[in-house]
């Protein structure tokens, strides 16, 4: 799916590109052209809107996936091991995005569905090498003081 948005996006460049040296062409050739420069200039909007929807689709699906992961946490010990490694997995590889990021406050942090942190025990030394990683903002909203939060709550929960 992320092949598919990059594919629209790079496609609306080219687009939009092909546009600008359409209309920067010689006098003769506007002429030739200009049936071309309106129909990619009707194409453009649809094109941009079917990306907007693809991204829309994409942080639904990103959502969806987390409370599954959070879910599976809560409700059972089964499938811990495999969910736990899923779940810090997406975790670090989407650490800028706000949805990843709230998640997993939610998720380990607060809400009245918090996972226990002892699940997370074996990838605690993954866990805190990320410390003083990326500076990605300030509060509560930034992968580093969720990722703090977390290793005081591990600590504090597991003495």
């Amino acid at each position: 799916m992320n092949l598919q948005l990059e594919d629209y996006i790079g496609k609306i460049k080219e687009l939009e590109a092909l546009i600008r040296r359409l209309k920067s062409s010689s006098k003769g050739d506007k002429t030739d052209y200009s049936i071309k420069i309106q129909e990619l200039q009707k194409q453009l909007p649809m094109d941009r809107e079917e990306a907007e929807q693809l991204q829309q689709d994409k942080d639904n699906f990103l959502s969806i996936a987390l409370e599954g992961y959070k879910h599976c946490l809560v409700i059972g010990d089964k499938y811990d091991i495999r969910v736990v490694f899923r779940l810090i997995s997406l975790w670090f590889s989407l650490l800028t995005k706000p949805i990843v990021v709230n998640a997993m406050l939610s998720t380990i942090i607060e809400g009245s569905m918090k996972v226990p942190s002892y699940k997370f025990i074996p990838l605690g030394y993954q866990i805190a090498s990320r410390l003083g990683g990326p500076k990605d903002g300030q509060g509560a909203q930034s992968f580093q003081f969720v990722l703090v939060s977390f290793l005081k709550k591990m600590d504090i929960d597991n003495q």
